[in-house]
């Protein structure tokens, strides 16, 4: 099977969960990552992250034993890449021009309930994990993600008011 190029796109990166995914290896100019939830070999999800922010947090955890601090330098933006062939999904993650605003959002988490929220996905992966939770690797418009939060945000302080 050749490799198919699912998505090409500049997109904010955010993490959601205790795992998001397991470390593999550091070489030369990239961290590798396996997507926790995705780790069998009909469904394995690769990240390869050769941002310099992304390989500074990584190798900040190497030199600390320490994962505090990671998730700051991994979830910047970021030119995404997802292809798909013979080994799974492979998600690569590189610089992005800090003149370009992404209009997408790349997130991947684990210990998502039900509902899963209904965004427009232009790239979804869901799985199992745990009991009663999902993981999920998903690309969606960045604003519709805002919009819900910005409504959760008026209605707490609506609530907070009376």
């Amino acid at each position: 099977m050749p490799i198919k190029i699912i998505h090409e796109t500049p997109v904010f990166v955010t993490l959601e969960g205790k795992i998001a995914f397991r470390f593999v290896r550091r070489e030369n100019e990239r961290a590798i990552y396996i997507v926790a939830g995705f780790e069998e070999e009909d469904k394995l999800i690769r990240v390869i992250d050769y941002r310099t922010e992304g390989l500074n947090a990584i190798d900040r955890v190497i030199e600390t034993g320490s994962d505090a601090g990671f998730t700051g330098g991994f979830c910047l933006p970021a030119r995404v890449s997802i292809n798909e062939g013979e080994t799974g999904v492979q998600i690569e993650l590189r610089e992005l021009n800090p003149m370009v605003q992404p209009e997408l959002m790349l997130w991947i988490a684990t210990g998502v309930e039900q509902p899963i929220p209904d965004y427009a996905y232009s790239f979804l992966r869901i799985e199992p994990f745990g009991e009663n939770n999902f993981a999920l690797v998903s690309i969606f418009n960045y604003r519709q993600f805002q919009a819900y939060f910005d409504g959760l945000v008026v209605e707490d302080r609506v609530e907070n008011q009376s």
